[in-house]
């Protein structure tokens, strides 16, 4: 394994999320989470996560990918829950159907985001 196929398989399943082809992006993230360089890559990790996330509340398994966005949150140091990570959580929850919009996984998502965010001074 070599550091290109991890490049290669993180940038092929966010393309393919970002695209909606989350059925496609599901074994090559799966791929990339095999690879050894993961362990090092936290902020990757949790992106890849919440793409799962994504994938899981287009099927319609809200609380299922509400729990995958806190867990990848939660994997974050302080230092990485700015930019990319936040932005890609409220990607996720503000395209929902306003039906899960308003759901409580949902407003649990949310507080957790803004008291994590209030914590750190941001």
């Amino acid at each position: 394994m070599c550091v290109s196929e991890w490049l290669l398989r993180w940038h092929q399943a966010n393309a393919l999320t970002a695209a909606g082809a989350h059925a496609q992006a599901g074994p090559i993230r799966d791929r990339y989470l095999e690879l050894p360089f993961t362990r090092y890559d936290q902020l990757g990790n949790s992106l890849q996560l919440m793409d799962q996330a994504a994938a899981q509340i287009e099927a319609s398994d809200l609380e299922q990918g509400c729990h995958t966005i806190t867990s990848a949150w939660s994997l974050l140091p302080d230092e990485l829950r700015i930019g990319q990570a936040p932005r890609r959580v409220f990607e996720i929850i503000d395209n929902l159907r306003p039906i899960h919009a308003a759901a409580k996984p949902t407003a649990e998502v949310r507080e957790i985001l803004r008291a994590s965010m209030v914590d750190s001074g941001r």
